[in-house]
């Protein structure tokens, strides 16, 4: 019989990620995370997965502030395993859009310019639409 003050059925504060906008003064933004620009970019480079949820936590941040999900609600958010979210996250940390530092994760809002590395892995019409927005700016 659970009651009121039953808390097995509450997640432990263990299991919350906290999510917070990662300001970062030295990279110069090219533009928002939380754009299709950067849905269009960057999914070549970070595969759908991780930036489908860079996208999604920009969007957040930038509609709030912090926010604090579950790890099992974040996974369950994007249709993927715990496992698949954690190694989402690694692979954001890795390309330099997050920082994880215990169950606090810092994401960017916005995305610095691709590397000429990554520009030349583009598919070619996307490299072309990249250095064509690029000399716009």
């Amino acid at each position: 019989m659970t009651t009121l003050a039953d808390t097995s059925h509450t997640p432990p504060a263990a299991d919350l990620m906290h999510i917070e906008r990662w300001n970062d003064p030295l990279v110069v933004a090219r533009s928002d995370a939380d754009t299709d620009e950067a849905l269009m970019f960057l999914t070549p480079v970070l595969g759908p997965t991780s930036t489908l949820v860079l996208h999604r936590l920009a969007r957040a941040l930038n509609s709030g502030g912090p926010l604090c999900w579950t790890l099992a609600d974040l996974a369950a958010t994007f249709g993927v395993s715990l496992g698949q979210i954690d190694r989402t996250i690694d692979r954001l940390e890795r390309f330099g859009y997050a920082r994880r530092d215990g169950f606090t994760l810092a994401v960017r809002t916005t995305v610095p310019p691709l590397t000429r590395r990554h520009v030349e892995r583009l598919p070619v019409y996307l490299a072309a639409a990249y250095a064509a927005t690029e000399s716009e700016r």
